[in-house]
């Protein structure tokens, strides 16, 4: 097997190539599930609006139901291709991946992308629609199309999505070059500028709701990765368990054991001096010389 230092540039389209292939089988695969249940999942969309939907292109209905499948797929794929992407570039990393660890970070990813979809469709995105409904007035009667509605539906689930995503970054991050919990703690007020940032330049929130829904997960979700990189160093600390229990006993609660000095000089004493070697038990070889003496006095070697 070739080693990495091996591969041309040729290996490493070739080996990006397959991963692609397989990331996009799988998204065919849940492209082609999302078409077969695509009267459920339009109708879960549809849900948060309360009112019809209309299409003004003869192909609009085929368009719609195409992106609703190519969603499924979408969704379907994403922990395939978070797979096959820290797969390629794990050569580059200080640190090897383990199957177990690749597993996890996967599964995780896939469940963090879920909540970030539930949590804009049951929390976000009507929270949205009633905004914009009703800043108008009664005498406007909304005729939202397809197409709008689904793009805007899309953005914002992808958009959280991808948001629930930063306890995983950190994670990530961590177990390639250890993080500190101070530094992340100093860098909370720009990461809490930077959500509001994000959330007023992203098309998902156009209205002020909207973007403070969208900026509190951040900031939520970078507390608990805070609090997971501060429990994964302490576990990197194996010395401050040891650190503690010795300054417990310097503070008098835990008596130290105590050594009896006689004992020792006693034990000392006992002990016959090592000065002759007894050889007259040991067999000697058949090829060695024969000895005429089977005392050795070392004292002689001084």
């Amino acid at each position: 097997m070739e080693t990495t230092a091996q591969l041309t540039l040729m290996d490493h389209l070739s080996e990006l190539r397959g991963r692609l292939l397989c990331t996009v089988g799988v998204f065919l695969v849940g492209a082609v599930l999302g078409f077969l249940l695509r009267v459920d999942i339009i109708h879960y969309l549809q849900s948060p609006l309360h009112q019809s939907l209309y299409y003004t292109t003869p192909t609009g209905s085929f368009e719609f139901v195409m992106q609703v499948s190519g969603l499924i797929g979408l969704i379907a794929a994403l922990p395939v291709l978070v797979y096959n992407l820290l797969r390629f570039l794990e050569p580059a990393l200080p640190k090897r991946l383990t199957k177990g660890l690749l597993g996890l970070v996967v599964g995780l990813s896939f469940t963090l992308a879920m909540a970030g979809v539930a949590f804009a469709y049951y929390v976000s995105l009507p929270t949205a629609l009633h905004f914009f409904g009703s800043v108008g007035s009664s005498t406007l009667m909304p005729l939202i199309s397809i197409e709008q509605y689904f793009r805007f539906v899309f953005a914002y689930l992808m958009t959280f999505a991808v948001v629930f995503q930063l306890p995983l970054l950190i994670l990530l991050l961590d177990h390639v070059t250890p993080l500190s919990p101070g530094g992340l703690r100093k860098a909370r007020k720009f990461v809490i500028a930077g959500a509001f940032g994000i959330a007023l330049i992203m098309p998902s929130a156009p209205d002020p709701v909207s973007q403070i829904i969208l900026a509190l997960p951040i900031i939520l979700l970078y507390e608990v990765s805070l609090a997971v990189v501060w429990a994964r160093s302490l576990r990197r600390r194996p010395g401050k368990a040891l650190a503690a229990t010795s300054a417990v006993i310097d503070s008098g609660s835990i008596p130290r054991p105590k050594s009896n000095p006689d004992a020792v000089v006693e034990h000392t004493r006992r002990r016959p001096p090592v000065s002759v070697l007894d050889l007259r038990n040991v067999q000697p070889a058949v090829t060695a010389p024969r000895y005429s003496a089977n005392i050795v006095d070392l004292r002689k070697l001084a």
